[in-house]
């Protein structure tokens, strides 16, 4: 496996070389200390998840559920040692970006190492060689290199993007439309090792980001919280349970209707902040990325719906989204409707693009607590 840095080859064991461009690539560090692992007689790799809706958690993760993982997504996409490689713009501190490394290793194929940011690959298409470059990206990064007419142009000869570590809207399908390969938005999260199910975005006879297809091998099932449930070699053969809520159309397709993690109790009312978010979008005809829908205490309800904002992505006050809330009609009540509207210069994401819905919480009950 050959690893492409700053537009030169390293061989993915030399260390030391990949250890001397640490002062202008700290991204890389994550990345060495993986491959040191990978390339030793270690049985187990202990990773963080991403810590979006709870503190993140430790999570021990063998040799054996990497090779199962990656197994699984070389053998769906079918890769060819002779012309494909693989690109990463995402970190390698989190399993995407580590399963990118693991699949190289195992089919022989070359990785081109991005440095992580919400607008990668900028004049990198020039430098890269003449492969069919198959790209790990995040929503927002998708958004942004869609921009690029250049990568644009470069993607008829691209084997595909694959999208993940966070849900998809339309504006990324928009985006997804731009280029001339599939693109991809997957399914999955450190507890499965990277993406079970993927759903190709830009086809004819697509459906939705949130309609997945399971990769052979994959089995499924709900409990009775509507909560996915997952069985493979990934998982060592045994049930895990998500905090997906899904409805599953067939043995190998699913929807992701939302988390049950997410669920805002107010006054005995369950409200979903990711339906509800959905109906404001379609109902307003607003963007989606720069608002989001957060549960927060209340006296007298236990918790109660808060619509927070970013100020300078919309022209509006909080009286003005109030008056938008009227123009609503759904058969949802009305009293499911934010309660409270709260703005922010931006919404804070994690590394690795996700909402930090932890942070959002403490910065919006920290504001209102000052106001």
């Amino acid at each position: 496996m050959t690893l492409w840095i700053e537009g030169q080859p390293y061989d993915s064991q030399d260390f030391q070389a990949i250890e001397n461009l640490f002062g202008n690539r700290p991204d890389l560090i994550d990345l060495v200390l993986f491959l040191r692992f990978w390339h030793s007689d270690d049985a187990n790799w202990t990773i963080e998840t991403s810590g979006s809706t709870g503190p993140p958690k430790s999570i021990s993760i063998s040799r054996n559920q990497f090779i199962a993982s990656a197994s699984m997504s070389l053998n769906y996409f079918q890769f060819s040692r002779k012309t494909d490689a693989l690109l990463m713009c995402i970190s390698s501190r989190f399993v995407g970006g580590l399963m990118v490394l693991v699949r190289a290793d195992l089919a022989g194929l070359d990785v081109w190492v991005e440095r992580p940011s919400s607008f990668p690959l900028k004049n990198a298409s020039s430098k890269m060689p003449q492969k069919h470059w198959f790209l790990s990206v995040a929503p927002l990064q998708l958004t942004a290199i869609s921009t690029d007419s250049q990568l644009v142009e470069a993607s008829r000869n691209w084997k595909g993007i694959l999208v993940g570590g966070a849900a998809m809207n339309s504006a990324h399908i928009q985006a997804a439309n731009q280029f001339q390969c599939p693109v991809y938005h997957s399914y999955g999260m450190t507890e499965t090792v990277s993406h079970i199910a993927v759903a190709i975005v830009n086809q004819a006879n697509f459906i939705s980001p949130d309609v997945f297809q399971l990769l052979p091998g994959v089995k499924i099932r709900k409990n009775g919280a509507d909560c996915l449930e997952v069985n493979s070699e990934v998982t060592q053969n045994n049930w895990l349970t998500t905090n997906d809520r899904v409805e599953i159309f067939s043995e190998n397709s699913f929807r992701v209707l939302g988390r049950l993690d997410r669920i805002i109790n107010s006054g005995g009312l369950k409200i979903d902040p990711d339906q509800l978010k959905r109906l404001i979008i379609n109902q307003l005809n607003i963007q989606e990325d720069g608002f989001e829908i957060i549960g927060i205490p209340d006296d007298a309800l236990g918790e109660k719906v808060l619509l927070v904002y970013e100020a300078n992505r919309f022209g509006l006050n909080q009286v003005d989204w109030f008056k938008l809330f009227k123009s609503i009609h759904n058969p949802l009540d009305s009293k499911y409707f934010p309660k409270q509207i709260a703005s922010l210069n931006q919404i804070p994401r994690l590394e690795n693009q996700k909402v930090d819905f932890q942070k959002l919480k403490t910065i919006v009950l920290q504001q209102l607590n000052e106001s």
